[in-house]
């Protein structure tokens, strides 16, 4: 497939193949489109089918059967449920690797890119690190922990350039950065200043600001939180 034509119709067969739960097939659908078409571009919209499909079969999928297996069992498991969890561990490590991949090759260096894709297309590229982190072995977990946190460092400090301070991506990669510090050192750093100073300009936002803004207020409440758990580290 090549040209506009080709990507709507691959972005047509996507939808269907999400609407019908088949994620693996749509995220085939897009591999064999970037696969045939190396210098062809994906639209951030059209972007969104694919990363809900890595996102359903890495968390709701991968990552609930994982979860399911090591709370009913705990350390308790048997050499054939062992190797089970393995092979959950090394599926979810290589659609991990797979998204990053694709990021890295096709999506960060987007001319259809505005500031907002790129703050975005960051915060994604250091959510699938970190969730490839969970379930690393401790050395390999530090390292992807730290790739991760570039990715956030990164998006935070690009978006304080270029986004509003009531921007969802904004404060979303703030949010990421602030939990991926805190899970890699356990302690206070820099993310609890920008926090303290954009919780700061957002409350002067709100008040010259009449606004019904119900996912901007649960942001806030989850930036309230990481507040007050730095605080009791101190």
């Amino acid at each position: 497939m090549t040209g506009e034509s080709d990507q709507s119709k691959m972005y047509e067969l996507a939808l269907l193949s999400t609407q019908a739960k088949r994620y693996s097939d749509t995220i085939s659908l897009y591999q064999s489109y970037l696969a045939s078409n190396p210098n062809s571009d994906i639209s951030p919209c059209n972007r969104l089918l694919l990363y809900n499909a890595f996102n359903h079969r890495i968390i709701n999928e991968c990552f609930h059967s994982y979860s399911k297996l090591t709370s009913l069992h705990g350390n308790n498991l048997s050499i054939s449920l062992l190797k089970f969890v393995e092979t959950i561990e090394n599926e979810i490590d290589s659609l991990c690797l797979t998204i990053v991949k694709i990021i890295d090759n096709y999506f960060l260096a987007s001319p259809l890119n505005k500031d907002q894709d790129i703050i975005e297309t960051l915060r994604r590229r250091g959510d699938y690190l970190y969730y490839q982190s969970s379930i690393a072995r401790p050395g390999g977990k530090c390292i992807m922990l730290q790739a991760a946190l570039r990715s956030y460092t990164e998006g935070v400090e690009r978006s304080r350039l270029t986004l509003p301070i009531n921007n969802h991506e904004r404060l979303n990669v703030l949010l990421r950065k602030c939990s991926c510090e805190t899970q890699l050192t356990g302690t206070i750093h820099s993310s609890y200043d920008e926090l303290i100073e954009t919780m700061n300009e957002l409350t002067v936002y709100l008040n010259n600001n009449n606004t019904t803004d119900q996912q901007l207020t649960t942001i806030i409440q989850q930036m309230e939180i990481y507040k007050q758990k730095w605080e009791n580290l101190i």
